[in-house]
């Protein structure tokens, strides 16, 4: 111990700092390895290879008001095109994807101003209000109405609750089950129920799960549109047949569902998609829709793609640049600590201490050396807001293994010199 305290005193800065920079290499690591899981992760959830795939928008064609509303009061209409999105939905030949946005009135809103609808927009912000009619006070919610294709080919999925539960969607009910943004963590918890309407029907909103943090969809032409402050409100598996009670509802609803888009294989051409299009539409008699070619998908999917992984490349790059810098500096200092240490090294091999003697003075160096860094390493790991424990773990057997390497290393140094200044004399 009185070797190991008089070390300390002679080389502590040396010791410190060695300590540092074999911390600073693994808290690096540490740090780029934990962005590139996040990078590989969002590869696999943004880019996986089902979603490689030509993206077209499928839009009706009944623009003007009058064509709408006269459309609309026909039963027989309102039940072809509910024919039309069930044929499109149940379709093996392509993907539709069904996706709506659109204000939500709710009671009672628990949230704040980034839940409104017009919330980084240039609508003008509405805030909490009066229904002129009942006097009750409400507030409009960002809100995407979406199928379970839709909800599946952009790896949707929570963190917190449980996902939707798509087959037993039943908007008769009067209950509907809905995930929330990440954003709305802290705001409602799993299992409560939110009032509110959809299309001027009153529903009760349910709590199922949240979504985990930068959910992001293609919508609208835009590959990363971020839902983090959405209701995600899940659209039926079929649509039924309207009635005359539910007329008005389901003229509106169907209407919604068959505006959306279509990802086809890059082998299908536009003609072989218009054709299968065209056979779903001689099967439900609704022929009023139109495709649009989006070409923006792709182009977005591509340069995003090719950007991450340019940034994990040239992680790649600084990682190895830096490790082999640091691996010099750490030679270096251990050739400075070693010639300082060579005397007290020598002193015990002449007061005769066997070479397992020597190694187990020599292991206690580096142990000193490594007990530091491996404290310094820890806490700035637990302070830091990267929270990957199994990489940490990995991390720290890495840091064992340099340990085991290093001291090797430098035992043979020690060893050599003796032997080289002892067989010369």
């Amino acid at each position: 111990m009185k070797n190991l305290y008089f070390d300390l005193k002679q080389n502590v800065v040396l010791i410190v700092l060695k300590s540092i920079l074999i911390s600073f290499l693994f808290i690096f690591f540490y740090i780029c390895l934990s962005f590139m899981h996040s990078s590989n992760e969002a590869i696999d959830r943004e880019f996986s290879d089902d979603q490689k795939e030509n993206m077209y928008g499928l839009v009706d064609t009944l623009q003007e008001p009058d064509d709408f509303s006269k459309f609309r009061k026909d039963i027989s209409s309102i039940n072809h095109v509910a024919d039309f999105y069930n044929h499109l939905n149940m379709s093996e030949d392509f993907k539709f994807l069904s996706i709506f946005n659109q204000p939500v009135p709710v009671t009672g809103f628990k949230g704040g101003v980034q839940f409104d609808y017009t919330f980084d927009t240039e609508m003008t912000q509405k805030g909490f209000y009066q229904d002129e009619q009942t006097g009750e006070e409400f507030f409009d919610v960002k809100a995407l109405q979406m199928n379970a294709q839709a909800f599946s080919f952009f790896n949707l999925s929570v963190n917190k609750g449980k996902t939707i539960d798509w087959e037993t969607v039943n908007y008769d009910s009067g209950v509907l089950p809905i995930l929330l943004g990440s954003d709305y963590n802290g705001v409602y918890d799993v299992g409560e129920s939110i009032d509110g309407s959809l299309y001027f029907k009153k529903y009760q909103f349910k709590v199922v799960g949240v979504l985990r943090e930068n959910s992001s969809i293609f919508y609208q032409n835009n590959r990363n549109t971020f839902i983090d402050n959405h209701f995600i409100i899940p659209y039926p598996p079929k649509l039924p047949e309207a009635t005359e009670r539910d007329k008005e509802f389901s003229g509106i609803l169907n209407f919604a569902m068959i505006n959306g888009n279509i990802a086809a294989t890059r082998e299908m051409s536009g003609t072989e998609l218009l054709n299968k299009l065209h056979d779903v539409s001689l099967k439900s008699n609704f022929s009023h829709y139109t495709l649009l070619s989006i070409p923006f998908y792709l182009i977005q999917f591509n340069f995003m793609y090719n950007i991450i992984q340019k940034n994990l490349n040239l992680i790649f790059a600084v990682i190895a640049l830096l490790s082999l810098a640091l691996y010099i500096v750490l030679r270096s200092l251990d050739k400075v600590m070693i010639k300082r240490r060579m005397n007290a090294i020598k002193y015990f091999w002449i007061q005769g201490y066997r070479a397992r003697d020597i190694n187990f003075i020599i292991f206690r160096y580096t142990m000193t050396e490594y007990t530091l860094s491996f404290i310094i390493f820890f806490a700035v790991s637990l302070t830091s807001f990267i929270k990957q424990l199994e990489l940490l773990l990995i991390l720290l057997i890495l840091q064992l293994g340099y340990f085991i390497i290093d001291f090797l290393m430098i035992k043979r140094a020690y060893l050599s010199k003796l032997k080289r200044t002892y067989t010369n004399d």
